[in-house]
């Protein structure tokens, strides 16, 4: 899928709690499309301050969703 939305060009974003999951699979995303490709960005989604910091970093460095796609990818650790 990443491949696909790179193709499209978009940039990735990922947010996690768990931030040595979230820097794992930012390496191997880097590794795959580039770094200047994908945004690691360690969020907790239960909080309101992270969310809008994490809206705020892609905003920061790729600019308006409009203006250059990209995709923000929210991965949520098991919450059971």
């Amino acid at each position: 899928m990443t491949l696909w939305l790179l193709r499209l060009g978009m940039k990735i974003a990922i947010a996690d709690v768990d931030a040595e999951r979230l820097n794992n699979t930012g390496r191997e995303l880097a590794e795959t499309i580039g770094a200047q490709n994908v945004l690691v960005i360690p969020t907790d989604v239960s909080d309101l301050d992270q969310v809008v910091n994490l809206k705020e970093k892609v905003y920061d460095t790729w600019g308006e969703a409009s203006s250059k796609p990209y995709f923000t990818l929210v991965v949520a650790k098991d919450m059971a």
